[in-house]
C-alpha cells in the first residue's frame, strides 16, 4: 500500500493520472487539459523502469529485459490525428515503446547491418566472433 500526500495542487492527481495512462493507455483518457498549458503540440512522454523482477516476471519478458535484467517501456501521446476535417476533432495519438535490448557486437545488431557493413565484414571475417567462436568458420 502506499500513500501520496501533499497540499492542494501539488500533482497528486497528476501523479495517479500519469500512472493510470502508462498501465491503461486509452485515447479517452488524453485530453486538451492533458497537456501542460493545454499546449497540444507538445509531447505527453511517461515511462516506467521495473527492476528486482521474479525469476517468473523475467521469463515472461525475456525478449525485452535490458542487460542488467531491468525492464523498460513507456508510453506518450501526441497532437490529435485527423478528424472528419474539423479543427480538434480527432483523437490524440498513442505511441508504446519499450526497450528490445540491441547486441554490443555490431554484426549482431540489426540496426547496424546495412549493404556497406556487410562488404566490410565479408573482407574481414575474423570479426564475426562471438562468445569465442567463428560465425565465418561455421558456414
Amino acid at each position: 500500500m502506499h500513500a501520496l500526500v501533499g497540499a492542494n495542487n501539488a500533482g497528486k492527481s497528476t501523479i495517479l493520472r500519469a500512472l493510470d495512462f502508462l498501465f491503461n493507455a486509452s485515447t479517452s483518457k488524453i485530453t486538451d487539459e492533458s497537456f501542460w498549458h493545454r499546449d497540444t503540440s507538445l509531447k505527453i512522454w511517461i515511462e516506467a523502469e521495473f527492476d528486482d523482477l521474479s525469476e517468473s516476471e523475467k521469463a515472461a519478458m525475456d525478449g525485452y529485459l535490458k542487460i542488467d535484467g531491468s525492464f523498460h517501456f513507456a508510453r506518450s501521446a501526441a497532437g490529435k490525428l485527423a478528424g472528419d476535417g474539423s479543427d480538434g476533432d480527432g483523437k490524440f495519438s498513442i505511441g508504446q515503446h519499450s526497450n528490445s535490448p540491441q547486441p554490443a557486437i555490431d554484426w549482431l545488431n540489426e540496426s547496424k547491418i546495412d549493404g556497406k557493413a556487410t562488404k566490410e565484414w565479408i573482407k574481414n571475417p575474423n570479426v564475426l566472433v562471438f562468445n569465442g567462436k567463428s560465425f565465418a568458420e561455421a558456414l
